[in-house]
């Protein structure tokens, strides 16, 4: 009988299931090669550039790539903090990105003593509730990306360490009873890391790509259209 690895390493995923299978390259597209096919990835610019019946124009092999600053707020964020696909997706999308050339940086809660985050030394005042609360940030530079952590007792002292058990509650069903409020003030840390934060000299500022992960994030979106209306800045900033 073939073995299930015999039989996927004959195709795409052998690389995948082999039996060498290397736990630390799982999901990264740095370590991952096609063993038969090499797919080819197209800039935004290149997508534009094609039409329904054509395909690519004669104009695509001309065209420049845009370049983008894409920030991932997410709760989650492989290895440091994971408990099912969104910190998986968080990690190895925003690499794939900064192979692109894309300036690439995610923002998630520091819920642990992560030894490879250093501290900024960068505090800023956000708002909680009817109030506000100091938050403080870390950072790692890994594979071409900017990982950024907020830190606040709302995150590390809920979880201190469990980062695959209690995210989101005390124990798997039950959510923690401020979880609506301190994610509200994690979205607001987000945008403050983003708009001043020093990564590499200077802060990715205003004009950038927000990609909001599930629910945790989904206020960044809010605030920044809120900000636009009332002319608060923001103009240059999209949202996903």
């Amino acid at each position: 009988d073939l073995s299930r690895a015999s039989v996927l390493r004959s195709g795409s995923l052998g690389r995948l299931y082999s039996e060498k299978d290397d736990d630390d390259k799982i999901n990264d597209p740095d370590a991952y090669v096609p063993q038969e096919h090499k797919a080819t990835m197209k800039s935004c610019a290149e997508l534009r550039a094609m039409t329904l019946r054509g395909g690519a124009g004669d104009s695509m092999a001309s065209a420049s790539p845009e370049r983008f600053q894409i920030v991932f707020v997410s709760a989650e964020i492989a290895p440091w903090s994971v408990t099912g696909g969104l910190g998986a997706v968080c990690d190895g999308l925003p690499r794939a990105l900064a192979r692109q050339g894309h300036r690439v940086m995610s923002i998630a809660p520091r819920y642990d003593q992560y030894y490879d985050a250093w501290d900024t030394e960068f505090t800023a005042e956000v708002p909680l509730g009817d109030g506000t609360t100091t938050v403080r940030f870390f950072h790692a530079f890994k594979k071409g990306v900017d990982r950024v952590f907020v830190d606040h007792p709302l995150f590390l002292e809920k979880v201190w360490g469990l980062s695959k058990q209690k995210l989101y509650g005390p124990k798997w069903g039950k959510d923690y009873e401020d979880n609506q409020l301190r994610f509200a003030m994690f979205c607001k840390a987000a945008m403050t890391a983003t708009e001043q934060l020093s990564l590499g000299g200077y802060p990715y500022g205003q004009d950038v790509v927000f990609v909001a992960n599930d629910w945790h994030a989904a206020l960044v979106p809010m605030y920044v259209q809120n900000a636009k209306n009332k002319g608060e800045g923001w103009m240059k900033s999209k949202t996903a």
